[in-house]
């Protein structure tokens, strides 16, 4: 809450804000609800991890637009270079792509 007093108080009413994280987004949204702002027509609130979608729910039903960063297949794919390096079989320059999917809300 204390990024979203920041916030407040470099701009009184803005109009959209972008959190680097879920917690992050819940804290700023619930400080914008209780100075009666929602997250609907008076500003928009994009996290760049999709909690709400994972079932962290603090509000009842998910209402943060976000970034879905397909934590599971990152995770995987770094354990399968983790044992791949352990076995020497490791490549140099290795570019890895997961994508990504904005996961818009209400």
């Amino acid at each position: 809450q204390q990024i979203a007093d920041e916030i407040l108080t470099e701009t009184p009413e803005p109009t959209a804000v972008f959190a680097t994280g879920g917690f992050i987004a819940f804290g700023i949204m619930d400080k914008l609800i209780v100075n009666g702002m929602s997250a609907d027509n008076t500003f928009k609130l994009v996290s760049i991890d999709d909690l709400e979608g994972d079932g962290l729910r603090p509000f009842g039903k998910p209402i943060i637009s976000s970034v879905n960063k397909n934590i599971s297949r990152a995770a995987d794919r770094a354990l399968r270079l983790l044992f791949e390096c352990i076995d020497n079989r490791e490549e140099d320059n290795l570019v890895i792509r997961i994508p990504s999917v904005f996961v818009p809300r209400e």
